[in-house]
């Protein structure tokens, strides 16, 4: 059986190039998909993401967690 990973773990493996909080065209770049469906994935709130007056960021945590690439962390961020 597969050990999961922690969100300390995740967040020290995945997108160590990129900030910590993403613009709407780095979760783009890191989802392969184009910025307009990046942004209507913030807007809609698909992705849970902070937004400053008309520009949307993402933290790596808040992706990590879309992703589901830890076990120890929810959507609404806090720690199981």
């Amino acid at each position: 059986m597969q050990k999961s990973l922690t969100i300390e773990q995740a967040y020290q493996m995945f997108f160590r190039e990129y900030p910590d909080v993403l613009t709407v065209k780095q979760l783009g770049e890191i989802l392969d998909i184009c910025e307009k469906y990046a942004l209507k994935m913030e807007t809609e709130n698909k992705i849970r993401c902070i937004q400053f007056e008309w520009l949307y960021r993402i933290t790596k945590l808040f992706l990590i967690s879309y992703l589901g690439m830890a076990d120890d962390f929810m959507m609404d961020g806090t720690a199981s």
